[in-house]
């Protein structure tokens, strides 16, 4: 998720990892449950992984486009 520019903070809340980025006092009043971003983020994830599974469907949308 990195490579798709995807904030760590919201990788943590994805992979509920409990100490991630968001440490010591902030980590405690943070509470927030980001689900507009990790909505976001699982729906880029998924057009990557069916772009690494699929790739001719991706060019097939492109050539649609032009």
């Amino acid at each position: 998720m990195a490579r798709l520019n995807i904030a760590p903070h919201v990788v943590d809340r994805i992979l509920n990892h409990v100490s991630g980025t968001i440490r010591g006092v902030a980590a405690v009043y943070n509470r927030h449950a980001y689900l507009e971003e990790r909505r976001a983020a699982l729906e880029a994830w998924g057009r990557y992984v069916e772009g690494l599974v699929r790739p001719h469907r991706q060019m097939q949308s492109f050539s649609r486009m032009g």
